[in-house]
């Protein structure tokens, strides 16, 4: 069985991966369309994910493929994920699911 390790973006620095899954762990529980977003706002639903320095580390840490799971709404009110899930390189794929629990995100992941 191939070597599987899990690290934070921090550690996973100057590695790289033939495959990576990066996980992005906030969720927004309540539609966020008409929210206004502020730095404040910001820092508190994105914390990290609205730092550009780890999102670059994060996403350039695989050699092969490279697997995000998000919530893409609330991504999407920092700049930088926007321009990156919404004009995202030809070829890639983008898959939208709703999951209900924990349990249901297997599913979702195939």
């Amino acid at each position: 069985m191939p070597k599987c390790s899990v690290k934070t973006v921090d550690s996973s620095l100057g590695t790289e991966y033939d495959y990576v899954i990066v996980s992005t762990v906030r969720s927004s529980p309540q539609s966020i369309e008409k929210v206004t977003v502020d730095r404040k706002w910001r820092k508190a639903n994105l914390g990290i994910l609205d730092d550009e320095k780890h999102m670059c580390v994060a996403l350039t840490r695989c050699k092969d493929r490279l697997f995000l799971l998000g919530d893409k709404e609330l991504l999407c009110k920092n700049r930088k994920w926007n321009d990156l899930l919404t004009k995202h390189i030809p070829g890639s794929d983008i898959k939208n699911s709703s999951v209900n629990s924990s349990k249901d995100i297997f599913k979702h992941v195939i």
